[in-house]
């Protein structure tokens, strides 16, 4: 990522949703992509649903920064 300071929001979102996936580095690297541009949110999206499936429901419903970030 560019400059972290820059999306406090989104530090929070990888110490909170990625940290608890069973495969940290792919959320990790799928979201700086999005975060540069590279993919869309909706292909975030996409490919973490395929990724992890009910895993990432759960973490996401316990996800206070999750639910911030929606609201942006």
């Amino acid at each position: 990522m560019e400059n972290k300071e820059e999306c406090p929001l989104c530090d929070a979102f990888l110490k909170e949703v990625c940290e608890k996936l069973s495969d940290k580095s792919f959320c990790i690297n799928l979201f700086e992509k999005v975060v540069k541009g590279e993919i869309s949110p909706e292909d975030f999206d996409f490919r973490m649903k395929e990724k992890f499936g009910e895993e990432l429901v759960s973490v996401l419903k316990n996800s206070k920064t999750f639910k911030n970030l929606l609201k942006r």
